[in-house]
């Protein structure tokens, strides 16, 4: 449980990092194209926006984590691959 419950931790928070990283890249790629010629939108990052993207995806993922964690001994780990 405690192996599930770190791998958990550790690939939200590399899936929050890289999601930030990506997202500003291809905002920044989507706003570049879809602006005319007229006029320019601002491209700036947004650290409250990145923030409560952060925040939402950490709630999220610990609400699964949890759900998830209460099926655990159900389950025999020993014979995991019968499954």
């Amino acid at each position: 449980k405690a192996y599930i419950y770190r791998d958990s931790i550790v690939l939200t928070i590399l899936g929050i990092i890289l999601g930030i990283a990506l997202g500003t890249f291809m905002g920044d790629i989507t706003i570049g194209s879809l602006e005319p010629n007229t006029v320019h939108w601002i491209k700036d990052f947004n650290p409250i926006a990145a923030i409560a993207g952060a925040a939402g995806a950490g709630i999220f993922a610990t609400v699964v984590l949890l759900w998830a964690l209460r099926r655990i001994p159900r389950f025999d780990l020993t014979d995991i691959n019968r499954f």
